[in-house]
């Protein structure tokens, strides 16, 4: 059998169910979006992403004079003599130029350009592209060094094709001769882009403006995702259940190691670290990405262990391809493997995008979708060098610009979606808030009115219980007087002694019902012997009070209070009228949970059939005495009775 759901809960349910339908109907609203235009603005990031790849294979383009042709030697070392350069060794290319790399000769090349002295006031040389590092010679001087020449076996070489080169030309080099000789000697794939000769300040603008796409946009990438990756961490962190903020950083944590040693030019790196360093991330980066796109479309979330196995799996091998070399695997064979899971799982990725931009069709899903497009349409064409289909020089893995797109857009996607929860959440809590405090306002009046209900309750059982009182004790003494003195079996002074015992009955039942007066029972104590003990005195009786010790805590009901003085007071009036004794002790006291109320005479005692018989009787004071959960007991001894009365604290 289930348990009873709580009013409260079922009211707060009834109310988040109302506000969910609420949010549904506004997002059914707001995907308008129809297919045909999803459609349209998908082919119009695909347009985007082509124009991309357009402008960043053009040729650079400065003002001055350009160089487009130049003397080349492979293999060549040092700088020739001038008059060397007719020699067999050199021949005449057109730049820009690349070298066969199956020749082992064009790992060293040199190229020698020549054009006369140039009429400008800061005159500057400018290296469109060098593959990677080069060596600059003015008339037999060596003016500039562009990254690494020489460097070890183990590391690969500057990163420089990507970047535009400027060098400025010494004036002292330009005084004696109106014909210059320019000597580049180029090493790693030595490949030599077009050459310009310019006024500094002409191209100055240009040359930071590609400086910046080139090089420094990666690092506003970088300073992009470093902090949202901790970001997205923290909220999935404090929110567990929100995983798609998980794998969404876990995208921007990674991205960063695969673009950080682009941004190293001039500077050569250990080969074996920035490849573990560099293509793993790629790979991490693509398994998150489908994860998070799993995720965050609601489907194929169960594949995503299996995923996650199948890219450690594969990350272990490229480990041990590229770390023991010793394995005489395949060419090639650690990479394809990498980029062909790579391409499967970002394949995946973009189709469950597409999927649901086209199921929820809204902005922020056509804008994940459209950035999708962007990045998978330039990372197709960055494959297209690595296969041998197309020249990726002189700019190589523009594919970083996309993902770019893809960080801004996810991450301005879910940090609106982040920001509308947060709103919706501040709205159910205010609506909660208000809704709380209706009810609670309800709650209240009807708490109030349980209240004095129950205090009317209590009343009228009290009128009811004082009624009966009074006409059982009271009102049938009084009767029982009248007709004695009617009929003249009752003296004056039998119906004074009569009339006092009611009237003390009345001060009793008025005592109990005395809230300020009786607030406690050493108080309701102190009052029962204010009253009690003048007839005590009167009736030649000497009394022995010991109630103090009561705790002041101890609080009883009126009608608990009422049968307790009912029960001493009968205990008392037999003392009274039939123990013939000539001293009453009433003592009270505290006995670990309980309370013991003792009445004791030095009287002649009573019979064995006394008990049943003296006033309201021993069964009256017992009835009472089950009536406030207490336990009375009689002692006769030689010298008179001990009456105790046992009651449990309250």
């Amino acid at each position: 059998m289930k348990p009873a759901t709580p009013a409260g809960l079922v009211w707060v349910n009834s109310i988040m169910s109302q506000r969910l339908t609420d949010d549904s109907e506004i997002d059914t609203r707001l995907s308008s979006l129809s297919p045909f235009t999803i459609t349209v603005f998908l082919f119009i990031a695909f347009i985007i992403s082509v124009c991309i790849i357009y402008i960043a294979v053009q040729p650079l383009k400065f003002p001055g004079i350009n160089i487009n042709s130049a003397n080349y030697a492979p293999g060549y070392t040092l700088p020739p003599p001038t008059n060397e350069i007719e020699s067999p060794l050199f021949s005449t290319i057109s730049l820009p130029f690349s070298p066969d790399t199956n020749q082992t000769t064009a790992q060293t090349s040199t190229y020698y350009l020549q054009f006369q002295k140039p009429a400008f006031i800061e005159p500057v040389i400018v290296f469109h592209s060098i593959q990677d590092s080069a060596k600059i010679w003015l008339n037999d001087v060596l003016i500039n060094e562009i990254g690494e020449v020489d460097i070890q076996p183990t590391h690969i070489p500057p990163r420089n094709r990507h970047l535009p080169r400027l060098i400025r030309l010494p004036p002292e080099l330009l005084k004696d001769k109106n014909r210059l000789q320019l000597h580049v000697r180029s090493k790693w794939e030595a490949a030599l882009g077009t050459v310009t000769v310019a006024e500094y300040k002409e191209i100055k603008a240009d040359l930071t403006w590609h400086q910046f796409w080139r090089v420094n946009f990666l690092w506003v990438g970088i300073s992009f995702a470093v902090p949202m990756a901790l970001f997205f961490l923290s909220v999935w962190f404090f929110h567990r259940q929100s995983s798609e903020y998980l794998w969404l950083g876990i995208v921007m944590a990674v991205w960063p190691f695969n673009t950080f040693p682009m941004t190293f030019i001039n500077t050569s790196l250990n080969e074996k670290v920035t490849t573990l360093l560099q293509e793993p991330s790629n790979l991490l980066y693509a398994t998150a990405l489908v994860c998070f796109t799993f995720v965050y479309r609601g489907t194929y979330e169960w594949a995503i262990r299996y995923i996650w196995k199948i890219t450690a799996t594969i990350y272990l091998l490229f480990s041990l391809y590229i770390l023991l070399p010793g394995l005489q695997l395949p060419a090639g064979l650690g990479l394809a493997v990498l980029y062909g899971w790579i391409a499967c799982v970002s394949l995946f990725s973009s189709w469950v995008i597409l999927a649901n931009v086209y199921e929820r069709r809204n902005i922020r899903s056509l804008l994940m979708a459209m950035s999708g497009i962007v990045v998978e349409t330039i990372a197709i064409w960055d494959i297209l060098p690595l296969l041998g289909i197309v020249d990726g020089n002189p700019l190589t893995y523009i594919v970083q610009w996309g993902v770019i797109t893809v960080l801004i857009c996810y991450s301005s996607v879910m940090s609106f979606e982040l920001a509308l929860a947060l709103k919706k959440s501040d709205q159910y809590n205010n609506e909660l808030t208000r809704e709380v405090g209706e009810q609670t306002d309800r709650l209240k009046k009807q708490y109030n009115e349980i209240i004095y209900l129950e205090k009317q309750q209590v009343m009228s059982d009290e009128r009811s219980r004082l009624i009966s009182d009074m006409h059982d004790g009271t009102s049938g003494q009084i009767v029982s007087i009248i007709a004695g003195l009617k009929s003249g079996k009752l003296s004056n002074e039998q119906s004074i002694q009569q009339l006092q015992y009611c009237l003390q009955d009345l001060r009793l039942i008025l005592d109990s019902m005395n809230a300020q007066a009786t607030d406690d029972l050493a108080s309701a104590l102190a009052l029962f012997r204010q009253r009690v003990d003048p007839l005590l005195v009167g009736a030649g009786l000497k009394t022995h009070w010991k109630t103090a010790s009561i705790s002041d805590e101890i609080r009883c009901s009126p009608s608990v209070l009422l049968n307790i003085f009912r029960v001493m007071q009968e205990a008392l009036t037999n003392i009274i009228k039939h123990a013939y004794a000539t001293e009453v002790k009433v003592y009270a006291e505290e006995v670990d949970e309980r309370i013991s109320l003792l009445v004791i005479d030095n009287g002649i005692g009573l019979q064995n059939d006394d008990i049943h018989t003296a006033g309201y009787g021993y069964a009256s004071m017992q009835k009472r005495a089950f009536e406030i959960g207490g336990k009375l007991s009689l002692q006769n001894h030689a010298s008179g009775v001990e009456v105790r009365l046992l009651l449990n604290k309250v």
